[in-house]
């Protein structure tokens, strides 16, 4: 007797009735490995600004020793007779250094305000973090610390002006809070993720096997 057609023809050939094949369900990444794959889709531009903002960091460092004024040394290498002339020429020199002193308070404000904002838009990639906004924010406030530094003990021969003090003071604190935040994202926080790295991929060959057991009873 011939067997009845209970198939759809449009089945092509698979019984209605047949368990449906095994997806195998992907597994999790650790989120040390989510931290590292998320990278690839943050935009371009946070990319790009996040440069921008560290780089402008450091140019703003560097434009301060511009401003630094020695009037010390401007009034002692003039004789007493001369004072009308050291008073104008202190001025002269002051007002000429007004729009670089401007330059560099923005410079520095806008970098400041723009890795803030990048770093509270991404905190909970702390790879990021590390790579592209606390590593060279550490690297640039050191490279414009010395600059200072330079600046002062070379042209200004160690008088430390009122401009020289406050920058050496804004660049010391910005060295010191990016310091502090690399130390806690780095050797607390991501430690403490890589850690957990470790033990989240031991579970993955038990979960394979498992997997693949059930599906051989298919």
């Amino acid at each position: 007797m011939a067997r009845p057609w209970d198939r759809h023809p449009d089945h092509h050939g698979r019984h209605p009735k047949d368990p449906k094949p095994l997806k195998r369900s992907d597994t999790t990444h650790s989120r040390y490995v989510q931290m590292l794959l998320d990278q690839d889709d943050i935009p371009t531009l946070h990319n790009v600004l996040a440069s921008f903002f560290v780089w402008q960091l450091l140019a703003g460092f560097l434009v301060f020793p511009g401003t630094f004024t020695s009037i010390k040394h401007s009034i002692e290498a003039k004789g007493d007779d001369e004072w009308a002339g050291k008073a104008t020429q202190t001025i002269v020199k002051s007002v000429k250094n007004i729009p670089l002193l401007v330059i560099a308070v923005v410079a520095c404000g806008v970098s400041v305000i723009g890795v803030a904002s990048l770093a509270l838009r991404h905190l909970n990639n702390y790879v990021w973090l590390l790579d592209k906004l606390f590593v060279p924010g550490i690297a640039n406030c050191l490279a414009g610390l010395i600059s200072t530094l330079v600046g002062v003990y070379s042209q200004q021969h160690g008088s430390w002006s009122p401009t020289a003090k406050v920058t050496a003071i804004v660049e010391g604190s910005c060295l010191g809070v990016s310091a502090m935040l690399f130390l806690v994202f780095d050797r607390y926080l991501l430690q403490r993720v890589k850690q957990n790295h470790g033990a989240h991929y031991d579970k993955w060959p038990s979960n394979r096997s498992s997997e693949e057991k059930f599906g051989e009873k298919w």
